[in-house]
């Protein structure tokens, strides 16, 4: 999905409306509520009287300020290497975020029937480098990789995890998805990170 800038903010404030709705009848069982004897009603009435702001409404995103990860490939669905606790992880100084992408020439609405999973790493958590795919021909599950998450351990073992869709050597294309987990080693120099076995 792009995200469409015009109505980014409604989109936003919408989905937390349509959210809270959603959530308030778990909300007001469960056992914090029952503690502060709280509940929530919410009514057309009470979502119509919502003033949109800078505190509820996502900032515009302007393209011209976006900045290129690689011109080779389009890229998206971006996740950061994360530790045990959520927070971004730190490998010998280096940040690392992991992409769907493909190659820049595949049209945009082709993206998700050949995306796979690369890699990019930086010390300054701006000046991204290409690292490359993050598996080898033929090691991923499925014919194409879509969206997921990874965790370092301590002991610095990688464990991924995404979406493998289709199946390998399919000759027509499905859109069958599983979730699939990895694990690797990850080095790293002063100046690159790789990732092994």
């Amino acid at each position: 999905m792009f995200w469409n800038t015009k109505n980014a903010g409604k989109m936003l404030s919408a989905a937390v409306i349509g959210f809270s709705a959603i959530l308030a009848p778990v909300i007001s069982s469960s056992v914090f509520a029952q503690e502060t004897a709280a509940t929530f009603d919410w009514t057309r009435e009470d979502v119509s009287k919502i003033k949109m702001n800078e505190e509820n409404t996502a900032p515009v995103i302007n393209k011209e300020e976006l900045e290129e990860l690689s011109e080779d490939f389009l890229v998206w669905d971006t996740w950061p290497l994360q530790d045990r606790n959520g927070h971004p992880a730190v490998v010998n100084g280096h940040k690392v975020i992991f992409a769907l992408t493909v190659p820049s020439d595949v049209i945009p609405g082709k993206r998700h029937d050949t995306a796979e999973i690369r890699y990019f790493y930086a010390k300054d958590g701006k000046s991204w480098q290409l690292g490359g795919r993050l598996f080898d021909d033929g090691k991923a599950l499925g014919s194409r990789q879509w969206a997921g998450s990874a965790m370092i351990d301590k002991d610095g073992k990688v464990h991924i995890f995404y979406t493998a869709t289709g199946r390998k050597n399919e000759k027509k294309l499905t859109y069958e998805q599983r979730l699939a987990t990895a694990t690797a080693d990850i080095i790293t120099t002063n100046a690159s990170v790789a990732f092994k076995n």
